[in-house]
Protein backbone atom coordinates (compact mmCIF):
# COMPACT_ATOMS: atom_id res chain seq x y z
CA UNK A 1 0.00 0.00 0.00
CA UNK A 2 2.70 2.42 0.86
CA UNK A 3 4.47 1.17 -2.45
CA UNK A 4 1.53 2.35 -4.17
CA UNK A 5 1.15 5.68 -2.84
CA UNK A 6 4.20 6.82 -2.97
CA UNK A 7 4.92 5.62 -7.16
CA UNK A 8 1.11 7.51 -7.30
CA UNK A 9 2.72 10.55 -5.96
CA UNK A 10 5.96 10.23 -8.30
CA UNK A 11 3.56 10.29 -10.74
CA UNK A 12 1.26 13.37 -10.61
CA UNK A 13 5.23 14.89 -10.08
CA UNK A 14 5.82 14.31 -13.62
CA UNK A 15 1.77 14.59 -15.17
CA UNK A 16 1.99 18.35 -13.27
CA UNK A 17 4.26 19.27 -15.70
CA UNK A 18 1.87 19.09 -18.71
CA UNK A 19 -1.49 20.75 -19.33
CA UNK A 20 -3.61 19.70 -22.26
CA UNK A 21 -5.83 22.64 -23.80
CA UNK A 22 -5.43 25.18 -26.77
CA UNK A 23 -1.86 25.85 -27.42
CA UNK A 24 -1.98 28.49 -29.59
CA UNK A 25 -4.25 30.91 -31.01
CA UNK A 26 -4.14 32.67 -33.91
CA UNK A 27 -7.51 34.44 -33.71
CA UNK A 28 -11.31 33.45 -34.27
CA UNK A 29 -12.18 36.48 -35.19
CA UNK A 30 -14.33 35.43 -38.85
CA UNK A 31 -15.92 37.34 -41.09
CA UNK A 32 -16.76 36.92 -44.70
CA UNK A 33 -14.87 38.56 -47.50
CA UNK A 34 -11.73 37.70 -46.51
CA UNK A 35 -11.14 33.74 -46.99
CA UNK A 36 -8.99 32.41 -49.49
CA UNK A 37 -9.34 28.94 -52.15
CA UNK A 38 -8.18 26.16 -50.54
CA UNK A 39 -8.61 23.74 -53.02
CA UNK A 40 -6.57 24.96 -56.02
CA UNK A 41 -4.34 26.56 -53.28
CA UNK A 42 -2.07 25.14 -50.66
CA UNK A 43 -3.14 28.05 -47.41
CA UNK A 44 -0.91 28.28 -44.86
CA UNK A 45 0.58 30.62 -41.96
CA UNK A 46 3.15 31.02 -39.27
CA UNK A 47 2.62 30.37 -35.65
CA UNK A 48 5.28 29.88 -32.92
CA UNK A 49 4.89 28.86 -29.26
CA UNK A 50 6.17 29.84 -26.18
CA UNK A 51 6.21 26.61 -24.49
CA UNK A 52 7.33 23.17 -26.09
CA UNK A 53 3.87 21.05 -26.84
CA UNK A 54 2.72 17.76 -28.68
CA UNK A 55 0.03 19.26 -30.88
CA UNK A 56 -3.02 16.91 -31.17
CA UNK A 57 -5.30 18.79 -33.27
CA UNK A 58 -7.36 22.04 -33.50
CA UNK A 59 -9.86 24.15 -34.99
CA UNK A 60 -10.47 26.18 -38.28
CA UNK A 61 -13.24 27.90 -40.01
CA UNK A 62 -14.08 27.76 -43.96
CA UNK A 63 -16.94 28.78 -46.01
CA UNK A 64 -17.88 28.48 -49.44
CA UNK A 65 -16.21 31.05 -51.74
CA UNK A 66 -18.53 31.71 -55.14
CA UNK A 67 -21.46 30.61 -53.16
CA UNK A 68 -22.74 28.10 -50.96
CA UNK A 69 -20.54 25.57 -48.83
CA UNK A 70 -19.36 22.82 -50.83
CA UNK A 71 -16.96 20.76 -49.10
CA UNK A 72 -16.11 16.61 -49.79
CA UNK A 73 -15.10 16.69 -46.25
CA UNK A 74 -11.57 16.18 -46.70
CA UNK A 75 -8.60 18.17 -45.74
CA UNK A 76 -4.67 17.30 -45.86
CA UNK A 77 -2.42 19.25 -43.38
CA UNK A 78 1.62 20.08 -43.82
CA UNK A 79 3.60 21.55 -40.62
CA UNK A 80 6.46 23.38 -42.12
CA UNK A 81 9.68 24.65 -40.99
CA UNK A 82 9.69 28.08 -40.41
CA UNK A 83 11.52 31.11 -42.59
CA UNK A 84 10.51 33.91 -44.74
CA UNK A 85 8.25 31.24 -46.52
CA UNK A 86 7.38 27.79 -45.50
CA UNK A 87 10.24 25.56 -45.44
CA UNK A 88 11.17 21.57 -45.43
CA UNK A 89 7.91 19.52 -44.92
CA UNK A 90 8.11 18.20 -40.72
CA UNK A 91 4.90 16.63 -41.25
CA UNK A 92 2.00 15.69 -43.58
CA UNK A 93 -1.22 13.56 -43.51
CA UNK A 94 -4.73 13.53 -43.21
CA UNK A 95 -7.03 15.76 -40.43
CA UNK A 96 -10.01 13.63 -39.02
CA UNK A 97 -12.50 15.89 -38.85
CA UNK A 98 -14.17 15.76 -35.24
CA UNK A 99 -17.29 18.09 -35.66
CA UNK A 100 -18.57 20.47 -38.36
CA UNK A 101 -20.18 23.65 -36.53
CA UNK A 102 -22.70 26.25 -38.06
CA UNK A 103 -21.08 29.70 -36.44
CA UNK A 104 -23.71 31.71 -37.15
CA UNK A 105 -21.63 34.19 -39.45
CA UNK A 106 -22.62 35.05 -42.56
CA UNK A 107 -19.61 34.30 -45.19
CA UNK A 108 -18.54 36.24 -48.11
CA UNK A 109 -21.47 37.69 -50.18
CA UNK A 110 -23.67 36.38 -47.34
CA UNK A 111 -24.76 33.73 -49.51
CA UNK A 112 -24.21 30.73 -46.56
CA UNK A 113 -22.36 30.47 -43.03
CA UNK A 114 -19.25 29.88 -42.04
CA UNK A 115 -18.28 26.64 -40.68
CA UNK A 116 -16.52 25.84 -37.49
CA UNK A 117 -13.81 22.95 -37.66
CA UNK A 118 -12.81 20.76 -34.68
CA UNK A 119 -9.97 18.10 -36.21
CA UNK A 120 -7.33 15.77 -34.72
CA UNK A 121 -3.79 15.36 -36.33
CA UNK A 122 -3.51 11.58 -37.97
CA UNK A 123 -0.05 11.96 -35.78
CA UNK A 124 0.77 14.01 -33.06
CA UNK A 125 3.46 17.10 -33.68
CA UNK A 126 5.80 18.01 -30.86
CA UNK A 127 6.37 21.52 -31.30
CA UNK A 128 9.62 23.38 -29.70
CA UNK A 129 8.97 26.49 -27.79
CA UNK A 130 10.34 29.84 -29.14
CA UNK A 131 10.69 28.09 -32.92
CA UNK A 132 8.40 29.11 -36.00
CA UNK A 133 6.24 26.99 -37.76
CA UNK A 134 4.07 26.77 -40.68
CA UNK A 135 0.37 24.97 -40.55
CA UNK A 136 -1.09 24.69 -43.81
CA UNK A 137 -4.29 22.70 -45.50
CA UNK A 138 -5.85 22.46 -48.07
CA UNK A 139 -8.92 21.27 -49.00
CA UNK A 140 -9.72 17.75 -51.39
CA UNK A 141 -12.63 19.16 -53.58
CA UNK A 142 -15.51 21.54 -54.02
CA UNK A 143 -15.64 25.15 -53.27
CA UNK A 144 -14.10 25.61 -49.98
CA UNK A 145 -12.05 28.32 -48.46
CA UNK A 146 -10.32 29.60 -45.37
CA UNK A 147 -11.87 31.91 -43.25
CA UNK A 148 -9.95 35.14 -41.90
CA UNK A 149 -8.73 38.37 -41.45
CA UNK A 150 -7.01 41.31 -42.77
CA UNK A 151 -4.27 42.23 -42.21
CA UNK A 152 -1.84 39.81 -41.63
CA UNK A 153 1.04 37.28 -43.25
CA UNK A 154 -0.55 34.55 -45.09
CA UNK A 155 0.77 32.41 -47.92
CA UNK A 156 -0.52 30.05 -50.25
CA UNK A 157 0.91 27.62 -53.09
CA UNK A 158 -1.20 26.93 -56.18
CA UNK A 159 -1.63 23.19 -56.68
CA UNK A 160 0.68 22.78 -53.98
CA UNK A 161 3.63 22.58 -55.49
CA UNK A 162 5.45 24.18 -52.30
CA UNK A 163 7.80 26.81 -54.85
CA UNK A 164 5.74 28.95 -55.38
CA UNK A 165 4.25 30.57 -52.49
CA UNK A 166 2.30 34.21 -52.46
CA UNK A 167 1.66 36.18 -49.36
CA UNK A 168 -1.66 36.90 -49.50
CA UNK A 169 -1.68 39.64 -46.82
CA UNK A 170 -4.81 37.65 -44.41
CA UNK A 171 -4.64 36.48 -41.34
CA UNK A 172 -5.93 32.51 -41.14
CA UNK A 173 -8.30 31.68 -38.41
CA UNK A 174 -7.14 28.72 -36.73
CA UNK A 175 -6.04 27.33 -33.05
CA UNK A 176 -3.70 24.26 -32.40
CA UNK A 177 -4.83 22.00 -29.43
CA UNK A 178 -2.05 19.92 -27.15
CA UNK A 179 -0.45 19.28 -24.51
CA UNK A 180 2.25 21.93 -23.51
CA UNK A 181 4.51 21.36 -20.47
CA UNK A 182 7.95 21.63 -19.94
CA UNK A 183 10.92 18.97 -18.86
CA UNK A 184 10.55 18.54 -14.55
CA UNK A 185 12.91 20.94 -13.05
CA UNK A 186 15.65 19.60 -10.63
CA UNK A 187 13.27 19.74 -7.89
CA UNK A 188 10.88 17.72 -9.12
CA UNK A 189 13.30 15.33 -10.20
CA UNK A 190 14.98 14.69 -7.17
CA UNK A 191 11.32 14.44 -5.24
CA UNK A 192 10.88 11.82 -8.02
CA UNK A 193 14.10 9.67 -7.49
CA UNK A 194 13.62 9.59 -3.69
CA UNK A 195 10.04 8.65 -3.83
CA UNK A 196 10.92 5.60 -5.92
CA UNK A 197 13.92 4.78 -3.74
CA UNK A 198 11.39 4.54 -0.90
CA UNK A 199 8.65 2.83 -2.42
CA UNK A 200 11.85 0.26 -3.04
CA UNK A 201 13.05 0.22 0.76
CA UNK A 202 9.43 -0.28 1.63
CA UNK A 203 9.57 -2.91 -0.63
CA UNK A 204 12.37 -4.93 0.41
CA UNK A 205 11.32 -4.03 4.23
CA UNK A 206 8.17 -5.70 3.34
CA UNK A 207 10.12 -9.07 1.83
Amino acid sequence: MIRKTLTAIALAAVAATSQAGVVYNNGSTIGGGVSNNMVAWLQADNFTLTTAATITGGRLWIEGQGGALNWNGALQYWIFAGGATPGAVLQTGSLTIDSVTDSGVLAQGGRDNIRQVDFDLDINFSALANTQYYFGVRAGGGDVAWSGFTPGNGTESFNATLNNWFNNGRERAFLLNGNAGTLPEPATLALVGLTLAGAAVARRRKA
